[in-house]
């Protein structure tokens, strides 16, 4: 008969990463054949004899996660972390958690080894302590290792395609999987109901079972091939200093770039052509008052926010300088513009046009900005 052991539905999620999407994890082939039998952790179950946690969606994502990791180290050892630290920080209470949520959870506040937080013999041990600890908390951030994860299956697919994607992904990492928890069919189980359980796909006998690693009962069971699944998660680990190489790599980029555009600003100084516009010269005193105004009027009159160093504010001509120069320096004809706002706001999508009613315009959406339900 199926029960929930802990499983909640997901949320909706437009900004998780999803297998074949625009934002995707790197499709690195660790196993080939798509068996992560021989990486398995220990068996470790998600109960005892005086309470059942409910927390499948720890369990199964540490198994998951255990398992990657002995395939990817060199070191060859058992990978064993607290299900107790992780349950407590994503706030995990019966009747269960969103897996999505406590990957997350996970991503972010890592692990810690299970000696340090074993299993307990009562649940208000096991809660314990709650808020986490500081000391716990800090020995979370020695994990080598971010764990990402991205959707391979969210929603419902045809057996077909959900087959097709679950032995792709099976090549990069174990899987992460909802299942119908437990309907026993010969040596198989079987779906009958909705999903309520969250454990992990190891391996697969073509056209006969999936291979599955469970925190209930028995550590592994098979799963009709036709089993049909609903939601199904693969990971991706990487290493600390990689991801810090990486932001570094993306930084230099950017401060090359600065460097390129204020070297072209100074050479449009020395021609003369950083002052004009469609063949106007500027004031000398332009920049001046342009600087001005901005520290004045900091904001964009449409939106409300800041510049940034990136993205600075602009100052924008109400009536364009190439119509009207004798207005250039006047206060009363200046408005200050985000620079999104300024193509659109200031010249309705098109530089060499320009919105007349600028400042009524820019009012009326501040307002509503302002006052939105």
């Amino acid at each position: 008969m199926s029960r929930n052991y802990g499983f909640v539905k997901p949320a909706p999620d437009d900004t998780a990463y999803v297998l074949g999407g625009a934002t995707k994890l790197p499709k690195i082939v660790l196993q080939k054949d798509g068996q992560w039998g021989e990486f398995l952790p220990q068996y470790e179950p998600q109960f005892n004899s005086v309470f059942d946690s409910y927390g499948c969606t720890i369990w199964g994502s540490q198994n998951g996660i255990e398992t990657l990791l002995k395939r990817i180290e060199v070191e060859d050892k058992e990978w064993n972390f607290s299900e107790r630290f992780n349950y407590i920080i994503a706030g995990v209470r019966p009747p269960g958690a969103d897996p999505h949520v406590v990957l997350e959870s996970i991503r972010k506040n890592k692990v810690v080894p299970d000696s340090l937080l074993p299993m307990t013999t009562s649940f208000t041990e096991f809660l314990t302590p709650d808020p986490m600890e500081k000391k716990y908390m800090d020995e979370a951030q020695k994990f080598p290792y971010i764990v990402w994860h991205e959707w391979v299956i969210n929603g419902n697919i045809s057996l077909a395609e959900q087959k097709v994607k679950m032995i792709e992904a099976l090549t990069y990492s174990p899987l992460l999987v909802a299942v119908d928890a437990w309907n026993p069919s010969g040596d198989k189980y079987v779906r009958l109901g909705k999903d309520g359980h969250w454990t992990v796909i190891f391996g697969y006998v073509y056209g006969d079972h999936w291979l599955c690693f469970d925190s209930y009962d028995h550590s592994i069971k098979k799963l009709d091939f036709d089993f049909g699944f609903t939601y199904v998660k693969r990971l991706y680990l990487e290493r600390v200093e990689e991801n810090l190489k990486a932001q570094v790599s993306i930084l230099t980029k950017i401060v090359e770039a600065l460097k390129k555009a204020i070297f072209l600003q100074k050479i449009l100084n020395a021609l003369g052509f950083a002052d004009r516009e469609f063949g106007a010269v500027r004031s000398s005193k332009w920049s001046e008052v342009r600087r001005a105004f901005i520290t004045k009027f900091p904001l964009c009159a449409v939106c409300g926010k800041k510049g940034t160093l990136l993205s600075p504010n602009e100052c924008h001509h109400q009536n364009p300088f190439h119509i009207h120069p004798e207005l250039e320096l006047l206060e009363s004809n200046l408005i200050t513009l985000c620079r999104v706002h300024h193509l659109w706001w200031g010249h309705l999508g098109n530089f060499k046009s320009f919105n007349k009613d600028v400042r009524e315009d820019a009012r009326i959406m501040n307002d509503k900005i302002l006052h939105r339900p």
